[in-house]
């Protein structure tokens, strides 16, 4: 049994590679298994028909497996890549097909299968990012969309403020920084955060921890657990509601209004809002 953190696939000369890392140390095997999932075994052909049409040539496995709501007996569709099982998945939705499992990524359908469990040592930073909401301002040196601010808290409270009127020299520190953790936790991030830092590392040429770090962006588990208790989305009023205080500082304002001290000190605090949410509800440990 393995005991790893990192963990992501890459396709090699045609081959399904999966590379992980144990013990500080990168290692690379070819993938034990395809990825898979399970569609009715009533409309496995259909299945097969439209994932062919896709140019996705799958392999069916008739199993006595059954679902647990209809006690129905499925089928299990196994492909080359881990992006075929998302296609698939959103194309036999469309067409009123259900699709089993195939919200599962691989390198949990791997943990999974294999029982690997996540090294003791998994690292855990949580990130919030502040951009220029403004045209330029060449008096305080601003560009419109440029990140102007990074806040890193790790799981053991250590707290990191990145501010740097260079951007790509922001930027590259990020990255640095980024690659000791095993993880990063944002809020709104896949939307937001992540795409913009891909985008102005991009006008670098800067190599965005895609593959080193695994980002979690911790309001999809806040929306799936606490939908009922919000009334926005907002991280301001989400800590608000379910940690009984306010934490945040400086969110009436814009951030071109705002001093460089006040824009670091609002940055930081969205970071600590983060881990304290993690500390009082455990969103990450149940996502590893």
């Amino acid at each position: 049994m393995k005991e790893c953190t990192t963990m992501w696939y890459t396709v090699k000369e045609g081959k399904l590679m999966l590379k992980y890392k144990c013990d500080g140390k990168f290692e690379t095997v070819e993938a034990p298994f395809k990825p898979y999932f399970f569609v009715p075994k009533t409309k496995r052909r259909v299945a097969v028909y439209h994932m062919r049409r896709m140019k996705i040539f799958p392999e069916v496995e008739d199993t006595d497996l059954k679902t647990i709501d209809t006690e129905e007996t499925v089928s299990k569709i196994s492909v080359n890549v881990p992006k075929f099982v998302r296609d698939a998945r959103d194309v036999l939705t469309i067409k009123d097909i259900n699709s089993y499992e195939a919200d599962i990524p691989y390198d949990r359908r791997v943990r999974i299968d294999l029982d690997w469990k996540t090294a003791s040592n998994y690292k855990v930073a949580f990130f919030d990012i502040e951009c220029w909401d403004a045209g330029r301002d060449y008096l305080r040196g601003y560009d419109q969309d440029q990140v102007i601010c990074i806040a890193i808290v790790d799981d053991n409270g250590h707290e990191q403020v990145l501010y740097n009127k260079d951007e790509c020299e922001l930027l590259r520190e990020f990255n640095k920084t980024a690659k000791q953790y095993d993880m990063l936790v944002g809020y709104n991030s896949d939307l937001f955060d992540v795409p913009r830092l891909k985008e102005r590392e991009k006008l670098y040429r800067l190599r965005f921890p895609t593959k080193h770090v695994r980002w979690f962006d911790i309001m999809w588990m806040i929306r799936g657990t606490s939908q009922r208790e919000l009334a926005s989305w907002s991280l301001d009023y989400v800590t608000q509601t379910l940690l009984g205080e306010k934490i945040l500082v400086h969110h009436d304002k814009r951030v071109h209004t705002l001093e460089d001290e006040l824009i670091m000190e609002r940055c930081l605090y969205d970071a600590l809002a983060l881990k304290m949410l993690n500390d009082e509800f455990q969103y990450v440990e149940t996502a590893i």
